[in-house]
């Protein structure tokens, strides 16, 4: 193999494995709306690159790519092949995101359970004959800690401002999730209403949320022991080629020429088969009653 097409080789390499584990990382830390093709790819990139995280969140993702690219200088240090190097680089970020999955459902699922609870404590003041305006501000003292947060902000709107209705699209904008704008939906219709009326339906919110609670947290439960499989077959991996390369340095210089292309290739086919298994392992999204494409106050 001439210098130019060993050059070739590792370029190709080093493309391949990275878009297969950008592939996986993509389907791993997918979020946002559904939506039109063109709104899903704005929220994937802006997904990708961190402009849609916390800002907590996208120094926790600087801090992960700076010690993957400290492992993967460790790495060439040790063994001087490429490919090897670029694939320990990109093994945390990975591994961060794959350790990860699941927790954005438990987060859903932890506060749908407590718009659930809110509701139940707003139906007994309101059986006091307080209004439901009312009854929402009185309740930030008692406010759960999934919801608190973004309760006390819809309890700041209603005191200074007097649209009630934007602050609980606001609300449940801040809470993103299809169940709590269905809370919110039916909070609005009742937002005049002071009698028995109000009482039933907030009953009624908390019964449903209740059971859709305990039905998600049912199927998560089974969700998360493929994770788990997953996981293990990826940790058992990773164990085995570690060991390979640290007992036999044959295996190592087996990959300093054109092997590096086939290793490229694995470890990209491994990823995208990763990030196949974790899309099926994640919930489906629904459709939000209350969009996020109107005018904000």
């Amino acid at each position: 193999m001439t210098i130019s097409t060993l050059h070739l080789g590792l370029a190709a390499a080093a493309l391949l494995a990275a878009a297969g584990l950008v592939l996986a990382w993509s389907a791993l830390s997918r979020g946002g709306e559904p939506g039109p093709a063109r709104s899903r790819a704005a929220a994937a990139w802006a997904n990708l690159t961190g402009a849609a995280l916390p800002a907590a969140e996208r120094r926790k993702r600087t801090a992960t790519w700076a010690a993957g690219a400290a492992f993967g200088v460790v790495c060439w240090l040790l063994t001087a092949i490429p490919i090897i190097a670029i694939l320990a680089a990109l093994l945390i970020p990975f591994g961060r995101y794959l350790l990860s999955i699941g927790k954005a459902e438990a987060a859903s699922i932890k506060r749908l359970d407590a718009v659930g609870k809110w509701c139940l404590r707003l139906e007994r003041l309101a059986a006091t004959g307080t209004g439901l305006q009312e009854a929402i501000v009185a309740s930030r003292a008692f406010a759960p800690e999934a919801i608190a947060t973004e309760l006390g902000e819809l309890c700041d709107r209603l005191t200074r401002e007097a649209d009630p209705e934007a602050a609980l699209r606001d609300f449940a904008d801040a809470l993103a999730d299809p169940e709590v704008d269905t809370v919110a939906a039916l909070l609005i219709l009742h937002l005049s209403d002071q009698g028995a009326g109000l009482r039933t339906s907030l009953a009624n919110i908390a019964a449903t949320c209740a059971k859709k609670v305990a039905l998600r947290r049912e199927t998560e439960a089974e969700r998360e022991k493929a994770r788990s499989e997953m996981r293990s077959i990826v940790l058992i991996m990773l164990i085995a080629a570690a060991l390979a390369l640290a007992a036999a340095g044959g295996f190592a210089q087996a990959y300093s020429g054109s092997g590096q292309l086939y290793m490229a290739m694995f470890a990209a086919a491994f990823a995208a088969i990763l990030a196949w298994m974790a899309r099926m392992n994640q919930p489906a999204r629904s459709d939000r009653i209350l969009g996020t494409d109107r005018r904000r106050r």
